[in-house]
């Protein structure tokens, strides 16, 4: 379904450095862009027509920011996703949610999900900003202390220590990695 929205509408993302989330904002707007990647103060994704691109690049650094073009064909996590976050959520409609044992939050509205939200909210991320700064600190505030990235490289780590406020950071990549996980949380280190 996002491939087909791609396939649709040629467009892109950049992401932009050392601004101010409002100043983003504000770039975007003026640009025709769509901040949708809130990933850490100081770094924001945003996407936009691709002929845009050269344009929206020049006003960041005109701002006083960075901007970094992304190699993807797509802007992900925007309206550009309209149609795709549609289907899935026609496609969600038909399945039987529970409701989760512990809090899973979403990215789009930074909430725990519940059986009744899940199929809306499952559309809705495709096509709305990914609030992941806000979603840690209200994590953050509903007493999470310690955050394990769960999968190759260490992206989401860095961004949480970026976001700052976190007792623990880990990784599990790999069996070892798993091992050293499990061994840190049951030689009573961290409660």
């Amino acid at each position: 379904l996002m491939q087909r929205c791609a396939e649709q509408i040629e467009s892109g993302m950049v992401a932009v450095l050392k601004l101010n989330d409002e100043t983003v904002e504000a770039l975007c707007a003026a640009q025709g862009a769509y901040p949708v990647n809130y990933n850490c103060p100081g770094q924001v994704v945003c996407a936009l027509q691709t002929e845009k691109i050269p344009a929206f690049t020049e006003a960041v650094k005109a701002a006083g920011g960075r901007a970094l073009p992304l190699a993807v064909n797509g802007g992900f996590h925007s309206p550009f996703m309209k149609e795709a976050a549609q289907g899935l959520r026609v496609y969600a409609d038909t399945l039987t949610f529970a409701q989760p044992k512990l809090p899973l939050y979403a990215d789009s509205t930074c909430a725990p999900y519940t059986a009744e939200t899940a199929a809306e909210l499952l559309g809705r991320q495709v096509e709305s900003p990914v609030r992941w700064t806000e979603l840690i600190r209200v994590m953050q505030a509903d007493g999470f202390t310690d955050f394990i990235e769960v999968g190759a490289g260490h992206t989401l780590s860095g961004l949480i220590e970026k976001i700052g406020g976190a007792a623990h950071i880990g990784c599990v990549e790999d069996a070892a990695t798993l091992a050293e996980t499990t061994a840190y949380y049951k030689e009573g280190l961290r409660c």
